[in-house]
């Protein structure tokens, strides 16, 4: 039966969201598994499974939940029937100025330290966020266009369509309903944040998905925190190309942290900038559609 849990409570969404996820995690790690065991190069079975563990963790969800929240499921998940791609085109530009902005901040946050009598636990999530990276490194680390188009859909087109849709489609829709707008945003980017595992990267994740979370409010378009996400995911991995490939030099990886701090402020500037002019733009946009 259609939209069977449209007149939950907040609580009992809530749940049901999260029990949902595990269960298609539990079911997309599975399906992985079995699917990759009889490859041999690790790292593109670790890619195979990374790629069927994220769609049917947050693609799958997503929509499963809507349907049974809405009788409108597209509607619910923000769908909308026009998209203004050129605002999509300005938004992609104003994800690659944030680019030293975003390290500027990764490094104010790698600076946090811990009391003394927590060093132990400081260490342990230092030389978590260590393996993260390098395990990011590998799995970036490619000397084809094939395999930089199969990263760009596997680091890029997937997470931002899959992620957008649970997190600011499905649990910030049900959190909005019930406590407002701003509130869901920054829960919604607080669990966004905690589920990537990154203590020294919480800062510039948590204010990513906070922007993605206003980019949704403002436009009531799903594709605008997709196409921002999309976009910083594919800046990273095509200048990983590049930089593997002795294409470029590695300045533009710590570019904004460091010696180099004016320039993440300066990008700071821009991006905020960008974001106000974004803002009214959005906002204008709204009440032309409404009239």
């Amino acid at each position: 039966m259609k939209a069977i849990f449209q007149h939950s409570s907040f609580a009992s969404r809530f749940l049901q969201l999260w029990l949902v996820f595990f269960f298609c995690f539990a079911g997309g790690a599975i399906i992985g598994t079995v699917f990759t065991s009889g490859i041999s190069d690790e790292i593109f079975a670790r890619k195979i499974q990374i790629l069927i563990i994220s769609s049917a963790s947050f693609i799958v969800p997503s929509f499963v939940l809507a349907y049974l929240w809405s009788e409108k499921p597209l509607q619910f998940l923000s769908f909308p029937k026009k998209t203004n791609w050129k605002i999509c085109v300005f938004l992609m530009l104003l994800m690659f100025t944030a680019i030293p902005f975003i390290n500027l901040l990764a490094d104010l946050n790698g600076r946090i330290s811990f009391p003394e009598s927590l060093s132990g636990i400081e260490m342990q999530l230092r030389a978590m966020e260590a393996r993260a990276l390098m395990q990011a490194e590998q799995l970036l680390t490619v000397h084809t266009i094939g395999g930089l188009l199969f990263n760009i859909f596997l680091i890029a087109v997937i997470p931002a369509l899959g992620e957008e849709l649970f997190f600011r489609g499905a649990l910030q829709r049900i959190t909005a309903d019930a406590r407002g707008a701003v509130f869901a945003i920054w829960l919604t980017a607080f669990i966004f944040s905690a589920i990537h595992l990154r203590f020294f990267g919480f800062i510039p994740i948590l204010l990513l998905g906070a922007f993605f979370g206003y980019l949704l409010v403002w436009s009531r378009d799903i594709w605008l925190p997709i196409t921002a996400h999309f976009a910083n995911n594919f800046i990273i991995v095509v200048y990983f190309y590049l930089y593997k490939n002795n294409m470029v030099s590695d300045t533009f990886r710590t570019l904004g942290a460091g010696e180099t701090w004016w320039v993440g402020v300066l990008c700071g500037v821009v991006f905020v900038s960008g974001i106000l002019i974004l803002r009214k733009k959005l906002k204008i946009l709204s009440q032309i559609t409404t009239i």
